[in-house]
């Protein structure tokens, strides 16, 4: 029994001394009224970035210190407040328009949540990203409306607005989020006749830029719906090619379950079909949809058996060779389409989307744009060469589906251009 007790004595005898010998910081901190000491200029340096910069501090040495507390006020008038731990040495402010000096109130803050006397730096940020993305701003006509890109080089959220000016009123048409690099945004449904619109952007701070201007016309699109469907020869890995109307029957999806996607079957890569165009056709683009059902919350996109890659080749004969088009000498390679989630990332592994991934899969559908030449070709057959999947690999992997296609151009006789 005395054996038993002196062990036990020993282990709490160790355990105290373990206890003792902790961090004090780990240590519940008694109240106090007390204020730590402020800053000063050797415990603090910065560096400008884009809009802001980055504050480097060092608190002061004692066991109650919480952090560094950041306030300032950005050009809306809006202010902000950014912490840093002790723990940390930095802490970012951002959000400013203009390349001005700026005051940055810093002040340390304790367990108690005590803060010391303010501590003022003064800051001078680089260029703002909206002002990148203004100097960079590039609007060219195009069918139907016009294509819009700038640069984003630090990808942050950006909105872009842009209106058309009718007589007395301006009427908002587009209205588009992104934070991309270098987005092109592409506008559609205007006529082709010379007007007027406004720009103007926005970043997540509520900062605008100045109003711009533009004056141009539009050339002449409309959706193209006059064609037929190429002899089962201009088929290639298909065996359901009497299905490829679904490809063009304007269900891009389903709100719960349906056949909406075609090939039927999981087909293997590559696989081809192709149409033949009633008039010729100055082809302007091409959207594609992927397949997905909303009973499983649309997870389908960017994943399984839909199409990652579709080559688009066109003939200007009216009945071009078959074969592969891509040996084929009547058939010219007009574009690789590769459907590409606008996060980044390479597929859909989570069924996490960004709103960008999503809207762009489910209301914009995935828009490529064919290059302007002068003069168009006038195209009389179109073939679709699926390379690759999202689920698998390239040639011999299975896959390779979309729920619908659009065409867009000018295929108008002429006649009807006069």
């Amino acid at each position: 029994m005395k054996k038993q007790i002196y062990i036990y004595f020993l282990m709490v005898t160790f355990c105290g001394l373990l206890f003792s010998c902790e961090d004090d910081n780990k240590l519940p901190q008694k109240l106090t009224n007390q204020a730590p000491p402020a800053l000063t200029d050797k415990d603090v340096s910065w560096r400008a970035i884009s809009g802001g910069a980055i504050i480097k501090y060092t608190t002061p040495q004692l066991p109650n210190i919480r952090g560094i507390e950041a306030k300032y006020q950005l050009e809306t008038g809006k202010e902000i407040i950014v912490r840093g731990s002790f723990l940390s040495d930095s802490l970012i402010v951002e959000g400013y328009s203009t390349e001005t000096a700026k005051s940055i109130q810093l002040s340390v803050i304790d367990n108690s949540d005590n803060y010391s006397a303010p501590f003022f730096l003064e800051i001078v940020p680089n260029k703002s990203p909206l002002s990148g993305v203004k100097e960079s701003l590039k609007v060219s006509p195009d069918f139907g409306g016009m294509q819009i890109s700038f640069r984003n080089v630090d990808r942050r959220p950006i909105a872009t607005f842009i209106s058309r000016v009718d007589g007395k009123d301006t009427i908002l048409i587009e209205q588009y989020y992104t934070d991309q690099a270098n987005p092109l945004i592409t506008i559609r449904g205007e006529k082709a006749e010379k007007s007027d619109y406004i720009f103007q952007f926005r970043d997540r701070w509520d900062n605008y830029t100045d109003k711009m201007s533009f004056s141009l016309t539009p050339l002449f699109e409309k959706k193209v719906e006059e064609f037929t469907y190429m002899p089962s020869e201009y088929f290639h890995n298909i065996p359901d090619y009497n299905f490829m109307y679904r490809w063009f029957d304007g269900e891009t999806s389903a709100a719960g379950w349906g056949d909406i996607h075609w090939p039927t079957t999981n087909p293997v890569t590559p696989h081809w079909s192709a149409i033949r165009l009633t008039n010729p056709t100055a082809l302007s683009r091409i959207v594609l949809w992927q397949f997905a059902w909303g009973a499983t919350n649309y997870s389908h996109y960017y994943f399984g058996s839909n199409a990652r890659k579709v080559e688009l080749y066109g003939s200007t004969e009216l009945s071009p060779k078959s074969g592969d088009p891509a040996t084929t000498d009547s058939w010219e390679l007009i574009m690789l389409c590769e459907i590409k989630m606008p996060s980044g990332k390479w597929y859909n592994s989570d069924g996490n989307l960004s709103e960008e991934d999503f809207d762009v899969a489910k209301n914009r559908g995935h828009e490529f744009i064919l290059p302007l030449k002068d003069p168009m070709p006038q195209y009389r057959a179109l073939c679709f060469k699926v390379i690759e999947a999202f689920q698998g690999g390239g040639a011999g992997s299975e896959g390779g589906r979309l729920s619908e296609v659009q065409l867009f151009g000018d295929d108008r006789q002429d006649s009807e251009k006069e």
